[in-house]
């Protein structure tokens, strides 16, 4: 039986250009490396849960035995730039890990 592995949790921030363009802010949070396959992501805004615009990838199992995942959020170009601050937070039981990874501040050029 393998030890388990903590995820390593990065999350991409939509670019404006990307903003401007769809009028939607899309933010990726990148989930890797982790194992066993049993994990949760819940996306907050401002601390409050949010489930509207979540979609959440399976996992997919690496080469080296390890899993990634991905979650992807996406809000109104407005609701982004209202300068709330969103959070991914991941959770793996079997190493009792919760990784809260948040974006930054803005500001509404």
């Amino acid at each position: 039986q393998p030890k388990p592995l903590p995820p390593v949790v990065f999350l991409t921030e939509p670019s404006p250009e990307d903003i401007k363009i769809h009028n939607q802010a899309t933010a990726v949070c990148s989930i890797n490396s982790f194992r066993p396959d049993k994990l949760s992501v819940k996306w907050l805004k401002d601390w409050e849960p949010i489930t509207s615009g979540v979609v959440t990838s399976p996992s997919a199992e690496e080469d080296n035995g390890t899993f990634s995942s991905s979650s992807r959020l996406t809000v109104p170009a407005r609701q982004w730039r209202s300068g709330a601050v969103y959070t991914c937070q991941v959770s793996h039981e079997p190493t009792h890990t919760i990784i809260a990874s948040l974006t930054g501040p803005r500001d509404c050029g």
